[in-house]
Order: structure tokens, then sequence, then C-alpha cells
């Protein structure tokens, strides 16, 4: 009897130490030095994962798994558990001051929301991953009361790359082995605009490279992925800018206006664009890539003007020591400087102003909150459903 009275005893201070030890682990503020100190305790009851990605006020726009209409208002899918390059998401959440508070807006069970795009405060669409269920899809939800109350008005059978629209009707959506779907009605209605390469696995939605997608207006978009890409008909036919031997997979971006942008990829790669058709390489010293650009995968970049911007910087292919880095520039990526550098590695990344930032933690999913430019970062909460 004592015996099994002394494993309970065990076991019960077991599971206490854990619970501790996860709570420290989350209760982490993160700095350029890696020196970690313990803010006060999180409030109980509280949602702490979500994706995050850029917010461009009268500028193309992508969807991710958080989106801006302002400097004020926006939404963030919500994730728990957090799990490495595999997030489990289950909600929605939405601030109205500028990331300040967070909280759940819909109880609604959406099966893992991973992108958003919003164009105003009431009129919103999401992707939902339902790629490993018996769907074998994604699917393409809308909300017309601020996220509270979402239908379904599209299934692909094929991850969705990128959704966007330039106002509450017309859109598109793309996707890695079907056509790019453009709507004239919000969603009520889609038509493929451009056929896929199906028997070419990696060659994205449309010809050779065109897999992200943005509209710049109701004619011209931009493309990229796999080389950078422009359309003048919606969508239909695209022009080569930059060919895909030129570059390697470009997956992250930034804009500020409809001609001036950043798009991000491995090989350290940046490119930039005053005018949203020609395209030009900037180079990084290559000490801030350890000497090796093909090390480091550039995957998110945030600018808030034409000078000041982020980007964040991990290294690829060594898994030994996992190194993570966020580079800042002030005059438009001229010349960079490296704000932060730990094993913790900054995902998805949005700037409001020089100094108020969101990352996500990498490792574990968590949503950072910065106030000093980037230099240290602590988890941000988010608040319950308000019943």
């Amino acid at each position: 009897m004592k015996r099994v009275v002394m494993v309970w005893i065990f076991l019960l201070f077991s599971l206490m130490m854990t619970c501790c030890a996860s709570v420290d682990a989350v209760n982490e503020v993160y700095s350029h030095d890696s020196k970690k100190t313990i803010p006060p305790e999180t409030p109980s009851g509280i949602v702490k994962n979500y994706y995050i990605s850029d917010f461009r006020v009268n500028a193309p726009k992508i969807s991710q798994g958080i989106f801006f209409i302002n400097a004020n208002m926006g939404w963030a899918v919500c994730i728990s558990p957090p799990l490495l390059h595999s997030y489990v998401s289950n909600a929605i959440c939405k601030t109205e001051d500028g990331g300040q508070t967070w909280r759940v807006v819909t109880d609604q069970k959406l099966v893992n929301p991973i992108k958003l795009f919003f164009v105003d405060p009431n009129v919103g669409w999401a992707v939902l991953d339902t790629w490993n269920t018996e769907r074998r899809s994604q699917v393409v939800i809308k909300t017309t009361d601020g996220g509270k109350v979402w239908d379904e008005i599209l299934e692909v059978d094929s991850p969705i790359w990128s959704i966007s629209f330039i106002d509450k009707k017309n859109g598109v959506v793309s996707a890695r082995w079907s056509p790019i779907y453009r709507t004239k009605d919000g969603g009520k209605n889609w038509k493929e605009v451009s056929k896929g390469a199906k028997d070419k696995l990696d060659s994205g939605a449309v010809s050779e490279g065109v897999k992200y997608v943005a509209l710049l207006d109701k004619k011209r978009a931009l493309g990229f992925g796999g080389g950078i890409w422009f359309s003048e008909d919606s969508g239909i036919t695209w022009e080569k800018k930059i060919d895909i031997g030129d570059t390697a997979d470009i997956f992250g971006s930034s804009f500020i206006d409809s001609n001036t942008g950043w798009i991000v990829g491995h090989n350290s790669e940046i490119w930039r664009t005053t005018d949203g058709k020609t395209w030009e390489k900037i180079e990084v010293p290559l000490s801030f890539v350890d000497g090796d650009k093909k090390q480091f995968t550039f995957y998110r970049v945030s600018f808030i003007n034409n000078t000041e911007g982020w980007i964040t910087a991990h290294n690829s292919f060594s898994r030994d020591v996992s190194v993570g880095k966020l580079l800042h520039t002030t005059d438009g990526g001229e010349t960079w400087e490296i704000l932060y550098e730990s094993s913790k590695q900054l995902g998805e990344i949005k700037f409001i102003d020089s100094n108020r930032g969101f990352a996500i933690d990498s490792d574990t999913g968590d949503l950072l909150r910065t106030s000093d430019g980037g230099r240290t970062w602590s988890p941000q909460p988010i608040e319950p459903l308000k019943k």
C-alpha cells in the first residue's frame, strides 16, 4: 500500500514540474543576445498562439494568418497546440486597438484555418486546410459580419497558395496543382482563368512559377514563387519578368503601394521593385549569413514605408545549430543591420511602426511582441471569446 501511495505522489510531483516548465517556456522574453527573463504571469484561459503576416494599406495584399485593414483593426488565426511547422488551428481572433489586445471572435468550429483576407470591418475570406482529412482538399470560407459567422464558398482539390481581393467583389485564388480561380461577385461564382501544369508538380498554379498572386487592380496582377511574373489581363496570361532559373523559391512579400515592394526567399534572396514590373536583386553581406547565402532562407519581410523594413532569416540546412536572425534596414534595403540573433527563430513578422511589431516563434508557434523595433520580444496573450 505504501508503495502505491509513493508512486502516486511521485507521478503528481512530476506532473506539477512539467506544467511549471511549460509555463516558464511560454513566459520568456527573447532578446538579440538570447538572454531570458520572466515577465508577469500570463492570465489564465487565453490562447497564446497564431500565425501572423504583413499588412499594407492601399497596396497589393496576399492572404496569410493575420490580416489588418488599417493600423488598428486586424484578424488572426489562433492555434493550439503548436507543433513545429505543423500547426493545428481552431479559431479566429480579432484586435481593434492595433494589437494591444486580441480576442477570439467566433465560436464556430473551424477545421484548421490557415489564411485570412479582409477588405473592410465586415467582409473577409479564410482558407481551411482540410488536406489531411477525408475531404483531401482546401476550402475557402467567407464572413460578412467581421468573422463571427463563416460560410463555405469554394473547395479546391489542391493546397491553396494565396487569396487576393481588391474590393468586396473582385478576387483571385491560386493553388498548387489547380488553375487560378477568379470571382467578380465576392465568391458566389468562380471562373478558371488560367490552367495549371498538373504534370509538373513543382510548377506552381500557373505556367512555370506563378504560385502567389497579388491583384494590383481589376486588370494588373503580380505573380511570384518560381521567378517573378506580371499579368495585365487578370491572370489569364503572364509575362515573365525574372526567370525561374535566376531566382530561388520566393514566398515572402511586402508592398507599401501598388508599385513599391520587396519579395524574399531561399538562398538569402531579396528583390525590390519601384514600378511593379521591373525588379532588382539586393545583396546582403556574406557575414550576415555566416559566409554562405545558400545556408539561409529569408522567410518573411515587413516594410512600413519606402525606407524602413525587417526580414526574418533562418539557417536552411544546418540542423546541428538552429539560428534565427532579424535584419533591419532604414534605406530601402541598400544597407542592413542584424537586430536579433538567437536559437529562437522568428517566422512571420508584422511591424506597425518603427518600434511596435509582431512575430511568430517558429519553434513554439507563440505570438511575440516587440516595442523596441525588434531587439527584444515577449509573448502576446489572446483573450477567449466574449460571451
